[in-house]
């Protein structure tokens, strides 16, 4: 997870890896890298999960295809009698968002980055990141480089929150420069939501 403030990188993250209960799936392995080999010495989600949690404190989070990471964040805190720190949290879906804009236009977190910046509408000059990244090392980021912009090795947390943290801030200026795609889409908590037991 990546801190941001007013549309600023702040530059401080949170990263962990999570010793799993049970063997890591070879085909889940395959996606991101993560075996468990790899995981073996990585803290029970017993420690990450508080630590996280007291990270993040009352702060709105942003996640793309919210409802999916918000259903398996409520289960283990629930699992945990940690649900409180979520109810009635305010969370951005940035899938929702752009799925609002360009209902016909695939959704992956790479597809928004790629189709936002072939139009031209990503500009990392507006981000005013403390770190700033540009379209050419969002790229770089993942390792070899893919050569058609299009399929990528690994899967991985924080790359995703790297292009997230540019997708969002965009969507902000296109908010605050337009009318937002659709009454009904954001008056009807579809695009800000309110974490519950229920996503």
């Amino acid at each position: 997870a990546i801190g941001m403030n007013g549309g600023f990188r702040t530059g401080v993250m949170y990263q962990s890896y999570v010793k799993p209960k049970v063997a890591v799936n070879p085909f889940a392995a395959a996606v991101h890298g993560l075996t468990n080999e790899r995981l073996e010495k990585a803290p029970p989600i017993e420690i990450v999960l508080p630590a996280f949690l007291a990270w993040i404190g009352t702060s709105p989070l942003v996640a793309h295809n919210a409802a999916f990471d918000l259903r398996m964040l409520y289960q283990e805190c629930e699992r945990m009698g940690l649900q409180s720190f979520l109810q009635n949290r305010p969370v951005f879906c940035t899938m929702k968002y752009y799925r609002a804009i360009f209902p016909q236009r695939p959704y992956a977190l790479i597809d928004v980055y790629l189709n936002l910046r072939d139009k031209q509408e990503i500009q990392t000059v507006r981000f005013q990141f403390a770190i700033q990244f540009s379209q050419e090392n969002i790229l770089s980021l993942f390792l070899p480089v893919a050569q058609n912009n299009s399929k990528l090795p690994n899967h991985s947390a924080l790359v995703d929150s790297e292009i997230l943290a540019q997708v969002f801030v965009q969507m902000m200026n296109m908010r605050a420069g337009a009318k937002p795609p659709s009454s009904s889409a954001s008056s009807s908590g579809q695009i800000m939501q309110r974490s519950s037991s229920n996503n």
